[in-house]
């Protein structure tokens, strides 16, 4: 069934001078003058709290973030982008060495997320970076290559599979890859989208410049998928994924300008079962009004438009715990599936309640002894509850806002 309405609510916030700047520096026309006076750390930690301090360290020079601030945050935002940098070094070895494994097995590989725009040149150099390589395969071949990384190097985290990727593999050096059978939530003429789904509709594109056969889907390829991984996949979890990094990523890929009304259309119906078609408008909505500047979209922020409420998402998704928190609610609800319903809420209830070793990990924030796994497995009824009173009490004070406004 396709998917309608719009599933964010969020409260109204104020957007003052430092964030305007923000996200006119990281989205807006480079020349566009601020005359407002800012606080410079202030600015920074914003930049910082929705991941694009290093996007606006690639888009602007030095000196003139020294001009509109001062030399030593100018300095602070260049360092943000030489980490970018460093870190899109490590992920180009290590989808390198990935592509050599695959070749001697004589597996395609489909690049996906992060490492699909780097090789499409369509990033700005040290505005982006990524935790992981993502690449897509053949189902039949999948595991074997997973094994194969997992004897060259890579470890598989103490983690279940997931529907559409194997558990992550960890590098020392080279960081971490999670080889993907299919991208979720995406569907081509009623076909879920497959390497080899997506390489007989002719959207792959080969990478020369790798070894053996890489491929890069067509940026409408990659702009559904942005739009799955940050609306429907990430959406209610902002903490985990920031808006603002999937906006960035669509506006690079040309959604505000370079894509027509065609292209979205085509778009729409790749995802139309799990990304309502006013969501995908708000979205493209939102990627104009931040692309043309400040001026364009400060005044409908407090409206009830679709792309005013997005922004407000972007924004309390951010800076706002009540709201985030709100947003957890549904930690039962399964995510995107292909199971029947019923199959994919056990799965979610089975993990939330009886996660493994490295799920706990992940949760705690570190490892502990094997008495402590105990410990960590029979308190987790407690907690679960724990986060539910919390959620709920979020929620209700949200609508709460919401209702004075």
């Amino acid at each position: 069934m396709r998917r309608s309405g719009f599933r964010f609510r969020p409260p109204r916030v104020e957007i003052g001078a430092d964030l305007s700047w923000v996200l006119l520096r990281a989205f807006g026309p480079l020349e566009t003058p601020l005359p407002h006076t800012l606080s410079a750390p202030a600015v920074l930690e914003l930049a910082r709290q929705f991941e694009i301090a290093n996007r606006i360290g690639a888009r602007h020079s030095a000196t003139r973030l020294s001009e509109e601030l001062d030399p030593a945050t100018a300095l602070q935002f260049a360092a943000d982008k030489r980490q970018s940098e460093f870190v899109t070094l490590q992920r180009r070895a290590a989808i390198r060495d990935v592509a050599r494994i695959a070749e001697s097995l004589d597996v395609k590989l489909g690049l996906l997320k992060f490492i699909a725009l780097d090789s499409g040149g369509v990033l700005i150099p040290g505005g982006r970076e990524a935790a992981d390589i993502d690449i897509l395969v053949a189902e039949d071949r999948s595991r074997e290559l997973h094994a194969r990384l997992a004897g060259g190097g890579y470890m598989a985290r103490d983690v279940p599979a997931t529907e559409h990727h194997l558990p992550t593999l960890d590098h020392p050096k080279l960081g971490a890859v999670e080889v993907h059978t299919f991208i979720p939530g995406v569907h081509l003429a009623g076909q879920g989208a497959t390497l080899e789904v997506l390489g007989d509709a002719g959207l792959l594109s080969p990478v020369d410049d790798l070894p053996g056969t890489c491929l890069v889907p067509d940026s409408r390829l990659l702009t559904a998928h942005g739009l799955v991984h940050g609306i429907a996949q990430h959406g209610r979890h902002p903490d985990a994924y920031p808006s603002a990094r999937m906006i960035a990523d669509l506006l690079d890929l040309g959604l505000a300008d370079r894509m027509g009304d065609d292209d979205l259309a085509v778009i729409e119906s790749w995802i139309e079962l799990v990304v309502s078609r006013r969501e995908c408008a708000a979205v493209r909505m939102l990627c104009c009004w931040l692309s043309q500047g400040a001026a364009h979209w400060s005044e409908d922020l407090h409206q009830d438009s679709d792309a005013g409420l997005l922004l407000r998402h972007l924004v309390a998704g951010t800076l706002d715990r009540q709201y985030r928190e709100s947003l957890n609610l549904g930690f039962f609800t399964p995510g995107l599936s292909q199971r029947s319903s019923a199959a994919a809420l056990g799965s979610v209830v089975r993990q939330t309640l009886f996660p493994s070793r490295g799920q706990l990990d992940k949760i705690y924030g570190s490892r502990t002894s094997s008495a402590g796994y105990v410990v960590r497995r029979l308190s987790r009824p407690v907690a679960l509850a724990g986060r539910f009173l919390r959620y709920t009490t979020s929620r209700l004070l949200v609508r709460l806002r919401r209702a004075r406004e």
